[in-house]
């Protein structure tokens, strides 16, 4: 019972605020439905539920104080025993666990936000949840922090019958991936999710493949909805740039190199890059790829040998940064990379572009 607790806990705290104007937000909602136990939170950004079986003697709503989790985790037994009684304006909820007894005071549950948890209105998207990670993972290292360019805040998916299209942007670089064949049964629609709000879902999603989430739109969010979790996000409403006339259709130059190498060199040249742009220069010769970072600091050079080439010899400066964060999202043991070219899902290897 403890460690069920703890994990449905550690669930709900993701929505848990910083700081907030609204005191009665920094608690979580208990909720007893007989056979099952809720816990919801909110920021008013995003609504966690977790959830949990559980056989109750009846149905009852308490808010649990902030201490409640440390409480929790702090005892040492297996079992641990909540006794909730009316309290005048809130319930007191009392914690048992062998010599160790708390009784907490609370707010009136009557008093938080109503967390509504709404069904699918035809057939969701589905994925399985470890999927959808790699997803986040490899769009979420590009979204903006920069409050005065909201849309850059965000993470683009737009659903059609072709598939999902995810995109995310700083303006300086974008991270785009197409993955056809994902039914979508609702209207055509795009949707800007915020990032911050993606990297807690991100942390709630198990690395599974057996485990799913199944996505729809419903008002002004989107739901996420798994075994154990149910979490709205809330939508922007900021309009994000047309992204087709940004990407190139053909490239100059292709190479396939071996993408954790390449990582680890550029990791070593940025050691030595200096500067706001940190840049390295990148010169693609003959069968090689010469990596150079000079500064006041000194130089490295580094070479790889590239597993194979496709166009002109090329010469590029790039941010050592932006490469290095690019090339920690490509899955697999090798990057295809491109002068000019647009990053897919046409081929089976792992593709990482620089231009």
């Amino acid at each position: 019972m403890r460690d069920v607790l703890l994990g449905a806990l550690a669930v709900a705290e993701k929505a848990l605020p910083n700081g907030t104007m609204v005191p009665v937000i920094n608690n979580i909602l208990f909720e007893a439905t007989g056979s099952r136990v809720k816990l919801k939170a909110t920021n008013f950004e995003f609504e966690v539920v977790s959830q949990f079986d559980f056989d109750t003697a009846g149905e009852l709503k308490a808010l649990l104080p902030p201490k409640f989790a440390p409480i929790i985790g702090s005892l040492s037994g297996h079992e641990v025993v909540l006794a909730f009684e009316n309290g005048g304006v809130g319930v007191r909820v009392g914690i048992e666990d062998g010599s160790s007894k708390f009784k907490l005071l609370t707010q009136a549950a009557d008093d938080y936000p109503l967390i509504g948890e709404h069904e699918p209105e035809g057939i969701p998207l589905e994925f399985s949840q470890g999927e959808f990670k790699e997803l986040l993972r490899q769009v979420l290292f590009c979204v903006s922090n920069d409050s005065s360019r909201p849309a850059f805040n965000g993470v683009l998916f737009r659903f059609d019958q072709a598939g999902l299209t995810v995109a995310s942007s700083d303006a300086y670089r974008l991270a785009y991936k197409t993955i056809p064949g994902k039914a979508w049964e609702f209207a055509e629609s795009a949707l800007l999710v915020p990032g911050k709000t993606l990297k807690e879902l991100a942390r709630l999603l198990s690395d599974n493949s057996g485990k799913t989430v199944t996505i729809y739109p419903r008002d002004n969010q989107v739901i996420f909805r798994a075994d154990s979790f149910y979490f709205a996000a809330r939508v922007l409403a900021e309009k994000y740039p047309d992204l087709s006339g940004v990407l190139p259709r053909s490239y100059l130059t292709k190479v396939v190199v071996p993408v954790r190498q390449l990582e680890a060199i550029i990791g070593r040249a940025a050691l030595i890059a200096e500067g706001a742009n940190q840049a390295i220069r990148l010169n693609l010769t003959g069968g090689d790829l010469d990596i150079f970072a000079e500064s006041q600091v000194g130089r490295v050079t580094e070479t790889l040998p590239l597993e194979s080439k496709e166009g002109d010899d090329v010469e590029l400066y790039i941010n050592a940064r932006f490469l290095s964060e690019a090339l920690k999202a490509v899955p697999g043991k090798a990057a295809e990379s491109a002068s000019t070219a647009r990053p897919g899902l046409s081929s089976s290897m792992p593709k990482a572009m620089i231009h």
